[in-house]
């Protein structure tokens, strides 16, 4: 393996306009961006976790369609992808592939320049397969962790024993990857979260992002279960960071609504990550490839009120989850002033 690589992280914000040129495959459209956008690669559906707040409905539908997809469909779509600034290979457990170490070298010789990876980090606990990612070309790893502790961690993923393996990952990885780390925040960790980013900083975790859960499939069925108040995430965090200072990494929220986040410092609230990918899908008896970002993902699982039009952040929000309204209700997202007329500012 290689060291680290010492680039700095970039973000990857933008929007999306069509190309009216062929596509090089028929079914995959690539997009032109007005700044580097992310490509997302779905490796699979299965998963060695089982976790309560997991956001597939269909997860066997999308083992018939992303899990057949052969080498060469893989290629292909690295290949018909425009911006070669970064890749991430993705959805289910990418690790249980066996592609994975092909996929990322292949990345790599089309001249991709960020390789990524999100993960649960299980398979990674095995120093020499994380040695394998790495050769191909790995350099960007993206690992999810839950809670601080193996009885939190272990309950929210249902899986006895892979606290102990992500955190043994991170470790692993910590010399040779550049290192981040996703957590679903949920009304069961919200208020343990201090000792999970003590645990982020001793391990060498160098940014952590803390995602809302979305309710979205099982997780919307066990909503009134799981979903933390807006507010009550944007206080719980502020309080957190305050008394941590430089114990933790860099940390960032990603869905909440910005009008629930004024509590927060500006450094950490605005994240909302955009990318596309290309998944298989049938359509009048025939597979193809269709383009998918987040606006076609979550279209109809979002809704905003006319009260919002008046907000500084209307034009970045995307709305909030109606699953969630049906839960709290709108208490607490109230429209934040425009600070200059005819302007909206935003941190994205």
């Amino acid at each position: 393996m290689g060291p680290r690589s010492t680039r700095e992280p970039r973000c990857y914000h933008w929007s999306v306009l069509r190309l009216t040129q062929p596509s090089p495959w028929e079914g995959l459209a690539p997009p032109r961006t007005n700044l580097a956008p992310r490509l997302h690669v779905n490796t699979g559906a299965s998963c060695n976790n089982n976790c309560v707040f997991c956001a597939e409905d269909d997860r066997e539908g999308r083992t018939r369609l992303v899990g057949s997809q052969s080498p060469d469909d893989l290629r292909r779509i690295l290949a018909a992808f425009p911006c070669r600034e970064h890749v991430c290979f993705t959805t289910g457990e990418p690790t249980l592939n066996p592609l994975l170490p092909w996929l990322i070298r292949t990345a790599r010789e089309y001249g991709y320049q960020e390789i990524a990876l999100i993960t649960n980090g299980r398979r990674l606990s095995d120093p020499a397969y994380l040695a394998r990612l790495v050769d191909a070309g790995l350099d960007l790893l993206t690992v999810s962790i839950h809670g601080g502790d193996a009885r939190l961690h272990d309950g929210l993923t249902r899986t006895p024993g892979a606290f102990a393996q992500t955190v043994r990952a991170l470790r692993n990885a910590a010399p040779w990857v550049r290192l981040h780390t996703s957590t679903v925040i949920t009304q069961r960790n919200l208020r343990r979260l201090r000792p999970l980013l003590t645990v982020l900083g001793r391990v060498g975790v160098q940014q952590a992002v803390l995602n809302v859960v979305k309710p979205r499939g099982r997780a919307a069925q066990r909503a009134e279960m799981l979903l933390p108040r807006y507010r009550d995430v944007s206080l719980t965090v502020a309080s957190v960071l305050a008394g941590l200072g430089r114990a933790s990494p860099p940390v960032f929220v990603e869905d909440v609504p910005m009008c629930a986040t004024e509590d927060l410092p500006d450094v950490v609230r605005g994240v909302l990550e955009h990318n596309l990918r290309f998944d298989r899908v049938e359509h009048e008896g025939s597979r193809r490839y269709e383009e998918f970002d987040r606006a076609r993902t979550e279209g109809g699982l979002r809704t905003k009120r006319a009260a919002c039009a008046a907000c500084r952040y209307d034009t970045a929000c995307p709305g909030v989850w109606t699953r969630y309204l049906e839960v709290h209700g709108w208490d607490g997202l109230d429209p934040v002033e425009r600070r200059y007329a005819g302007t909206v500012e935003t941190s994205f």
